[in-house]
């Protein structure tokens, strides 16, 4: 089984070489599968991570359910 993120984290894995983003917010499990895993798309996926928890704090910071 695999290792638990912190609050507020986006995982990225390899989900049958696809790149997979997984995060939580209110309780909810979200999942978005992006490119075929290589370097190039990998920091492509960690760039849309970081958009996802700004995103997620500006929510959160705002007091948005």
């Amino acid at each position: 089984m695999g290792q638990k993120n912190y609050k507020g984290t986006v995982s990225i894995s390899n989900a049958d070489g696809r790149i997979r983003l997984r995060w939580r917010y209110n309780s909810q499990r979200f999942s978005l599968s992006l490119y075929n895993y290589s370097k190039s798309n990998l920091l492509q996926a960690k760039k849309t991570a970081l958009l996802l928890i700004i995103n997620t704090l500006e929510l959160h910071l705002k007091g948005k359910p």
